[in-house]
């Protein structure tokens, strides 16, 4: 049986969308999953390649991205009512957004429910194979002390190589901690004990406590003859106190309707995750797909989770599969779960996926065999006996296995279908909550999957950046995206993160601290990377993208931002603009292949696009893709003609006429905006005179409860006095 340390989250849009903040989470992505399966071989088809690869990339984008909106609007329909959530009606445009009560801040950050006690045998845990019966002591007492919950905090002979950095670890090759209590707010410290009286053991001890330290990890060191004295318990506690991890260990009485219901809006997204994982491999990679019938045994250890995770994973399979023109015949599946019947919440017939409910699948004759907790650590170990096929996952301490993406798939043209526009909108859903496409979005993404080089308009603002980005999840590979400022980068990068939970994105710039050498490592790890056309002039980076030999790594799209610059800046004062398309084709073409050209650009007149055909060497009539009409109808252009020494008069008229129809009495005072003027000292010289003390005025504005604002004047040079 193969077992990994992997990083499978999700969480609810709304959590998000509401700011809502907590600790508990910070260790919810990790965990650790097995796979089991017979000497029978496979071998994958293309297909089965590409839509485990694109739906993997999806599953993985983040620590904690949102589940399917499939997901969401069940999980929100099941069990959002004792929390008054619920979805917003939709205008058709904008995105997606819940009502809900004000008490569910309070019940996400004070949430506590996250580890099943422990129901184990002692004797069936591996501990120090020198020292056994110390350690078996220590758990015991550990358990009976604080309860059964203490069990899934405890983590014997744990890998040091997956908590301590690489450089570090190598100090301590092949060295294993005694019992790691780790609890779900990401923190833990480690008990060593044990009677450690040689000088040089002391001393390696020493060095790895420090290591420990450092990572954040405190390290108690009981003697054995401790073991058995309540003072050793007292300092425990302490410890654990210290780390905030004392709320999670109190038992939990008969859950309440709404105790039942925040424990599947604040858990269920990432189990699902997991689940989806699971049949993702043993659908694709081992052919349960190609079945006719095909029977599933679900072991839940506890929350209810086998119908959703199913329906979900079908669903998104049945979408991808249409998008890319294929007819995908699914297996008849019979599905027969193992419940935790204190988890029993909510009305899953209304999926409508048959179910065989037993009281023990050990036994049953099964395809595929899953047993799957949130709420356990390895502790609990999986009861796979028997199945051809099996796999299981389970909640782990925080680890430093990253997240490395890797491609069998090749990437493949999509279809333009009357079907292709309907079928991106539900994965505009699914990883952005937009209700559906904005106007002009289609087009491009449309050009873009087809595998073709493509110049995209869209004016400012009208969502230019969605179309590279859901082409990067939907297509097998790395996209490369060159920014001209390292703002825009760190602010497209915000953006992923922050709103949509997309974290596995990297800005590439002089003051990251990351090293050309790397480069294999930062695109395995990451789906899109942020970099300045200077880049791709490095002859160090030019060395290491050459020197890239993953037979599983490639650039798919290589995306000019802001592409005007090509020809508006390239002929100018940065010419490694106009060397782009030359660097992208001879150090970005991996396994023969040449990433597809994607430039976007919000304002380019036709001789701008002339130029950008040229340098970019895109030369296919549909290449530039424009909009239906550059019209923005919520901006609104007033031409005023005065002579020079009119200006400051009629500068004040204008204020005046904004400020009533803004319903403001001082537009300076009482609203926002923006004084463009041709220099700098013209600026100050009108902006003075409808607020006074123009500097200290912008230099320095009172907001809110006393809170100071600091922002300045934007231009070529710093504004001179007068």
């Amino acid at each position: 049986m193969a077992g990994f340390y992997e990083q499978f989250g999700s969480e609810l849009s709304v959590i998000r969308e509401g700011n809502l903040s907590c600790d508990w989470n910070k260790g919810l992505h990790c965990c650790r999953m097995e796979f089991m399966h017979s000497d029978a071989g496979y071998e994958p088809t293309p297909e089965d390649d590409l839509l485990h690869d694109v739906l993997l990339k999806g599953l993985q984008r983040g620590r904690r991205p949102f589940p399917s909106y499939f997901v969401e609007q069940w999980i929100v329909a099941l069990y959002g009512e004792p929390l008054g959530l619920q979805e917003k009606p939709g205008t058709g445009t904008g995105s997606i957004t819940y009502a809900y009560d004000a008490t569910l801040a309070q019940a996400y950050q004070e949430f506590a429910d996250l580890i099943e006690p422990w129901r184990g045998d002692a004797e069936a845990i591996s501990f120090d194979p020198e020292h056994p019966e110390n350690e078996r002591q220590l758990f015991r007492s550990l358990v009976q002390r604080f309860g059964a919950r203490m069990g899934h905090c405890c983590a014997p002979q744990v890998d040091i190589a997956t908590i301590l950095d690489r450089k570090t670890a190598a100090a301590f090759t092949a060295q294993r901690g005694d019992i790691l209590l780790h609890f779900p707010n990401g923190r833990s410290f480690l008990l060593e004990p044990g009677d450690h009286d040689d000088p040089a053991q002391a001393a390696l001890d020493k060095r790895r406590d420090a290591a420990f330290g450092r990572a954040g990890i405190a390290t108690m060191r009981p003697r054995n003859a401790e073991i058995q004295d309540e003072a050793l318990y007292s300092r425990i506690e302490k410890g654990i106190s210290e780390i905030d991890g004392l709320a999670f260990l109190n038992d939990v009485e008969e859950r309440t309707e709404r105790q039942l219901a925040c424990n599947y809006l604040f858990l269920l997204p990432s189990l699902i995750a997991r689940i989806e994982r699971l049949l993702l491999y043993f659908f694709f990679r081992r052919g349960l797909m190609r079945r006719e019938t095909l029977s599933i045994g679900v072991i839940e250890r506890d929350l209810e989770c086998a119908e959703l995770a199913l329906a979900s994973f079908l669903d998104k399979v049945e979408r991808l599969s249409k998008l890319y023109g294929w007819q995908c015949a699914v297996p008849r599946i019979s599905l027969i779960v193992q419940r935790n019947t204190t988890y029993r919440y909510g009305d899953l017939s209304q999926l409508e996926i048959p179910v065989e409910r037993c009281e023990r699948l050990n036994g049953r004759e099964v395809d595929l065999l899953l047993d799957v907790a949130i709420k356990c650590n390895a502790l609990t170990p999986p009861d796979l006996d028997g199945a051809p096929n099996a796999g299981s996952a389970r909640q782990t301490y925080v680890h430093n296995r990253p997240v490395r993406f890797g491609y069998r798939a090749e990437a493949r043209a999509i279809p333009v279908t009357d079907e292709s526009e309907q079928i991106l909108a539900t994965f505009v859903q699914d990883y952005f909550r937009k209700q559906a496409l904005r106007p002009g979005q289609g087009s491009i993404l449309r050009n873009v999957l087809a595998q073709k080089s493509t110049i995209g308009l869209l004016p400012t603002s009208a969502g230019k950046s969605l179309c590279y980005q859901l082409a990067a999840l939907l297509t097998p590979g790395t996209t490369l995206v060159v920014d001209p400022l390292v703002a825009l980068m760190k602010d497209q990068v915000q953006s992923l993160v922050e709103q949509y939970g997309i974290d596995r994105v990297l800005a590439w710039h002089a003051g990251a601290g990351l090293h050309d050498q790397n480069i294999g490592a930062l695109l395995s790890e990451n789906l899109i990377v942020f970099i300045s056309p200077e880049r791709l002039q490095r002859p160090k980076f030019r060395a290491a993208m050459k020197s890239l030999s993953a037979g599983d790594l490639f650039i798919n799209y290589a995306v000019v931002d802001e592409a005007h610059c090509v020809s508006m800046w390239g002929h100018d004062f940065r010419p490694s603009y106009l060397t782009l398309e030359r660097n992208f084709r001879e150090y970005c073409t991996f396994q023969g292949r040449a990433p597809v050209m994607v430039a976007l650009t919000g304002t380019a007149s036709q001789l701008v696009l002339i130029d950008l055909k040229r340098e970019l060497a895109i030369q296919d009539l549909d290449a530039v893709v424009r909009p239906d009409t550059f019209d923005r109808p919520e901006l609104n252009f007033n031409l005023v003609s005065c002579s020079d020494t009119e200006k400051p008069e009629m500068l004040n008229q204008v204020c005046t006429a904004i400020a009533r129809r803004l319903n403001v009495q001082q537009v300076d005072t009482d609203a926002h905006g923006i004084v463009f003027a041709y220099t700098p000292k013209e600026v100050w010289k009108l902006f003075g005179q409808q607020v006074g003390d123009a500097k200290g005025f912008v230099r320095t504005v009172l907001a809110g409860e006393g809170q100071h604002l600091r922002y300045g004047a934007y231009t070529g040079s710093a504004p001179k006095d007068g």
